[in-house]
């Protein structure tokens, strides 16, 4: 089978095949298909001569007003994967929980330490004591979670973040894809900082955008936490160029984005249901996981897809999985019609 750590790596996958990369459709790359930004970057030419603009608060606008939260509130980070792998730092801490299934690059040591105790999510959300008897002090929860897109709701988070500011511990909340899943969420969510010292949101702007290239993020936090969190960043930490980029983004143009990802996963998942695929939780982002038909060999079903152009993400490096399971990103309408026929095609032909 042809191998990644993640999804996204569609150059190993032309190398194997001798393909460019750009007659690949990547469907184990959950970024934005419906409404990507597109740009020409005049300045950026000129801009790479020059150190990037340190006066970041500038270029917040955007964010500011889509979560309807103050300027104030955010930290832009050069990606939400840089922020995931310095946060321990950020704050101080190493006694780490960390709720299951999650973003593979949370197992690695120098994200959460060596000693980082794994829960499952759902448990955690039930009973955020375990938190405290496995005797950590920062939790790292994704919601919608990755891979299986489940959400903590609104009561949980409420729940959770009592429980934790009670015992004095620090929830890092990644919502990479919660842009997809509900603006209402967004909002609401975000909102919770100014209760509740102990919370820290991260979110990215790569997905968002449709620019996986583009290495920009940010944390959501109360006041004193991001003039901390800015301290302990270094200086030019953000291109030119991204900043350039944020400036472009009309963040308005992403408000019916999550019903349109709704409307083409709902009716994939029933396409894939009848074809015997099993979705894996309550999908509510753009992506989604199936458990294959036993009658499907996963070596054949991926590197057939790959040679034909289409890349699945396996789920094979996912503890509570295995190569049985797959990711699929929900693209535009037509990219899914166009997988949706070359599945039955494997299906039919053996």
């Amino acid at each position: 089978m042809m191998r990644v750590q993640h999804g996204g790596d569609v150059w190993s996958v032309s190398r194997l095949l001798g393909r460019s990369v750009y007659d690949v459709i990547d469907f184990s790359s959950n970024v934005n298909d419906f409404s990507p930004l597109v740009h020409q970057c005049e300045d950026c030419e000129r801009s790479m001569f020059l150190y990037p603009d340190p006066d970041l608060d500038g270029y917040m606008d955007g964010i500011s007003s889509y979560n309807i939260m103050e300027k104030e509130n955010f930290v832009l980070v050069p990606g939400l994967t840089y922020a995931i792998y310095r946060f321990l730092s950020f704050v101080g801490r190493d006694k780490v929980v960390v709720g299951t299934p999650t973003f593979t690059e949370y197992r690695k040591a120098g994200v959460v330490g060596n000693k980082a105790t794994y829960l499952p999510s759902a448990n955690i959300v039930d009973d955020p004591s375990l938190v405290t008897r496995a005797g950590a002090n920062v939790v790292f929860l994704v919601s919608p979670s990755n891979p299986t897109g489940d959400v903590i709701q609104d009561n949980e988070l409420r729940g959770m973040l009592e429980y934790f500011l009670s015992h004095d511990i620090i929830l890092f909340l990644d919502q990479a894809f919660v842009e997809f899943a509900s603006r209402t969420m967004a909002v609401r969510d975000a909102s919770l900082v100014n209760d509740f010292p102990n919370l820290f949101i991260g979110r990215s702007l790569s997905k968002l955008s449709g620019l996986p290239s583009l290495r920009l993020g940010y944390i959501i936090t109360n006041g004193k936490n991001v003039r901390s969190l800015k301290d302990k960043i270094e200086p030019w930490a953000v291109d030119q160029h991204s900043l350039h980029l944020l400036s472009k983004i009309n963040f308005a143009s992403y408000e019916n984005l999550p019903s349109l990802v709704a409307e083409v996963r709902e009716r994939f998942i029933r396409d894939m249901g009848s074809l015997m695929f099993r979705v894996v939780g309550e999908p509510k982002a753009n992506f989604v996981s199936f458990r294959l038909p036993d009658r499907i060999e996963p070596d054949k079903l991926f590197d057939t897809l790959a040679v034909r152009g289409l890349l699945l993400r396996s789920l094979w490096n996912y503890p509570e999985f295995g190569d049985k399971y797959i990711r699929i990103a929900i693209k535009r309408e037509e990219k899914m019609r166009i997988l949706l026929h070359e599945v039955r095609d494997i299906l039919e032909t053996g």
